[in-house]
């Protein structure tokens, strides 16, 4: 593990298969529970959830000219960068959702 030539393929192999993990099975995977939770029938989910995975990038590729990121290009670090940005904006919104809904909770359980 000590050579730089090892470590530097490991985390390649690690870059590649959290890319994979970010811009096709989690896609796809979400898209499948969706239309399994609307009741579609097996097949036509795993259609649904093929055809989403490009949805998904373009929805991506479209986040970072909005933000005014560079030009896209197909590398390692410039696909996680995309990525990572969409990951910031939903923990953002979720925890902007959960600390404002939370107290409301909250003081409407103790004024009952």
């Amino acid at each position: 593990w000590g050579s730089p030539p090892v470590r530097m393929g490991a985390w390649h192999w690690h870059l590649l298969a959290d890319l994979g993990l970010v811009y096709v099975l989690i896609p796809f995977a979400l898209a499948f529970r969706v239309a399994d939770l609307v009741g579609l029938p097996r097949k036509t989910g795993i259609t649904v959830a093929v055809l989403s995975v490009p949805s998904s990038w373009y929805l991506l590729i479209q986040t970072g000219l909005v933000l005014e990121l560079e030009a896209f290009e197909f590398t390692f670090s410039h696909l996680l960068a995309r990525s990572g940005v969409a990951g910031v904006t939903v923990v953002a919104v979720v925890s902007g959702f959960g600390s404002v809904d939370g107290p409301y909770q909250n003081i409407t359980s103790f004024l009952r």
